[in-house]
């Protein structure tokens, strides 16, 4: 995975794969618990309750530096799990934990 760039947001179901992985995210980047969008002029569009989602995962949505995460993908326990992570692997497995609504992996 390359470390340079801008950050990574991981969903509370992503950070709960990678966890099962052995990578933590604790302290990394911070929490978010909701998403708006907003229309050109500044108008909310749409409201995101993340903080639903962490309640309901165990884990909060975070944005962390791509380094961070990249480092935390490397350490010992988490090449241990079988977690050697590149950029796209990450896209895949948060992708993966939304499907049905449900994480995978046996969590």
């Amino acid at each position: 995975m390359r470390t340079g760039g801008a950050g990574l947001s991981v969903f509370s179901n992503g950070a709960a794969v990678l966890n099962d992985l052995g990578v933590s995210l604790d302290g990394a980047g911070g929490r978010f618990d909701r998403i708006d969008a907003l229309t050109a002029d500044g108008r909310l569009r749409l409201r995101s309750d993340m903080a639903h989602a962490a309640a309901r995962y165990g884990f909060p949505s975070r944005s962390a530096a791509r380094r961070k995460i990249a480092a935390r993908s490397s350490n010992d326990s988490a090449r241990h799990a079988g977690a050697a992570f590149s950029a796209a692997s990450i896209a895949a497995l948060t992708a993966s934990a939304v499907m049905g609504g449900r994480r995978l992996g046996g969590v």
